[in-house]
């Protein structure tokens, strides 16, 4: 009796082992992101960092950049001149940052071309610096599309987790979602609206998929908090700024 059992269970074993071989396994997340084309706004000459070429920002020792370290980052700006009769801050032209209500709000678009199946996963890299006028974002929210023209296209995938360290220091900031299929990423990037106006640096967006269908972005739709923040919205390039 006890050798027909142990038999039993050998099998019983064995079979249980052959179906988790059978299993597919979990398809790999990539940064799909990585060489696609960023639709920006305007481009500031001293800032002018490819948030998609796969290449990270960093910090000297003491919390500060490099000359060649400028290069990696992208500069989003806003900057009021004065305040008009009635009290209220007058914009600034060549701003990225557009102001909407309380907040001063840019975009950045990731065309993802043909590989954006089975999104997972957003992750943006920042630094700030006060004393440069390099603030930290308030809010980053990530959106998806197969029309960035469509404003009703876009669908709201959540907000990124604003994992801000210490001045001076670089950190990520990052989102998982269920996955989704887009053409196209839009990550909107807030500050507060303040006089004294700011930057906001960014030198990478990554965008992970796993190459396998997930849902499609028409299923529910929800546009982008101020659908003209920016001039990526619109894919325009056409004013320039200078950071500091």
């Amino acid at each position: 009796m006890k050798k027909k059992l142990s038999i039993a269970l050998c099998m019983l074993l064995m079979l249980c082992l052959c179906a988790a071989l059978m299993l597919p396994a979990a398809a790999a997340e990539t940064n799909v992101a990585k060489g696609k084309t960023a639709i920006t706004p305007a481009v500031d000459p001293g800032y002018p960092g490819n948030v998609t070429d796969g290449k990270v920002g960093t910090t000297t020792a003491d919390g500060n950049l490099t000359a060649d370290g400028k290069l990696l980052w992208f500069a989003l700006k806003h900057k009021c001149t004065a305040l008009d009769a009635g009290g209220e801050y007058v914009e600034d032209p060549a701003n990225t940052l557009k102001k909407a209500g309380d907040e001063a709000v840019g975009s950045i678009i990731i065309d993802l071309a043909s590989d954006g199946k089975g999104i997972t996963k957003i992750r943006t890299h920042h630094w700030n610096k006060e004393s440069w006028g390099v603030r930290a974002p308030t809010r980053i929210t990530a959106y998806a599309s197969d029309n960035k023209d469509d404003a009703a296209s876009w669908k709201k995938l959540g907000d990124l987790s604003a994992a801000k360290t210490d001045d001076g220091a670089a950190y990520w900031c990052e989102l998982s979602v269920e996955a989704v299929d887009a053409k196209y990423i839009k990550v909107e990037f807030a500050k507060p609206v303040k006089k004294t106006g700011g930057f906001l640096f960014v030198s990478e967006i990554e965008v992970y998929a796993t190459g396998e269908s997930g849902g499609g972005t028409t299923s529910t739709s929800s546009a982008p908090e101020s659908q003209t923040s920016s001039d990526a919205s619109t894919g325009s390039d056409t004013s320039t700024s200078s950071a500091p």
